[in-house]
């Protein structure tokens, strides 16, 4: 489920000024599983041509997603796709441009998936990952 741009920033500034992140400082793995509450996943700059990252909590915890700066990904050649649930489960969007997107999942997993073509260099985006406090238990 998509959230209003001013909800879901409100949301992030609130958690994220009274928690310190555990935020990467570098490129992340090509995909990788991840169950903090919270933190931050730069893109791979490797030479794979498709990486997915899994976050996963406790059920009952639903997790949400910004994804920064996906200006510069080149359309026909690259995208992120953001999946409701582990990977193969139904897609919420799959973006090739666009600022800054929200997602929430209806679980308590959600997917990212990078994809580009081999002759493609990586474009660089960032993804925080968070757990949806106003979710109901």
């Amino acid at each position: 489920m998509r959230l209003s741009r001013a909800f879901a920033w409100a949301l992030l500034c609130t958690t994220a000024t009274t928690v310190t992140a555990p935020y990467a400082t570098a490129p992340s793995d090509c995909g990788g599983h991840y169950t903090d509450d919270y933190g931050r996943i730069i893109n791979y700059v490797g030479p794979k041509t498709e990486c997915v990252w899994v976050i996963e909590y406790e059920p009952g915890e639903i997790p949400m997603v910004a994804i920064q700066d996906l200006s510069k990904l080149t359309c026909g050649k690259e995208y992120v796709e953001v999946l409701d649930g582990p990977p193969g489960s139904k897609s919420l969007a799959r973006i090739c441009r666009d600022l800054t997107t929200f997602y929430r999942s209806s679980s308590n997993i959600i997917t990212i998936k990078y994809s580009r073509e081999p002759s493609h260099p990586p474009s660089f985006f960032e993804i925080y990952y968070f757990i949806d406090v106003w979710a109901p238990k």
